[in-house]
């Protein structure tokens, strides 16, 4: 049965998984709801310094992205970061932008590091991403892909 994954930062400061629930049947009357509390939002957008934050993954203030990324194969993922690196991301793949972002995992399994744990994510699974520092690490020998919704908390 696919889960709801909602990030957060834990008392130490370092990205953790906020809850984790599983997701009712599709029914229109079984619901699972997530509403972005604004002062949440806010506080999460405290937790990233600008310069640490990987800005080409992020829309622009005010605006909101649709992506359906992939993630290679660990080995292939960890290749293209040496050769080509990205400002933002370290060489684990950790990084962290300043958006709120709703991720349904189309292929999978995938897991989702963060700093104070890891978490396997699998097809159906929905992660929502409240500005945490993570990375993606895809253990299998197929590309695996997402379809994220990424809204900018910055004001428009």
């Amino acid at each position: 049965m696919p889960k709801l994954v909602i990030t957060g930062v834990d008392a130490q400061g370092r990205s953790c998984v906020a809850s984790c629930e599983q997701l009712p049947d599709a029914n229109p009357f079984n619901r699972s709801s997530f509403t972005a509390d604004p002062a949440a939002t806010d506080a999460a957008l405290g937790w990233v310094d600008p310069a640490d934050a990987a800005a080409i993954y992020e829309p622009p203030p005010g605006r909101s992205w649709t992506v359906i990324a992939q993630i290679d194969p660990h080995e292939q993922d960890v290749r293209q970061r040496t050769e080509a690196p990205v400002p933002g991301l370290d060489e684990r793949g950790f990084h962290v932008t300043r958006t709120l972002d709703y991720v349904y995992v189309i292929d999978g399994p995938l897991l989702l590091d963060l700093e104070a744990e890891t978490i396997d994510v699998s097809p159906g699974d929905v992660v929502i991403q409240q500005a945490t520092r993570h990375a993606w690490r895809n253990l299998g020998d197929h590309p695996v892909r997402m379809f994220t919704v990424m809204v900018s908390l910055e004001a428009g």
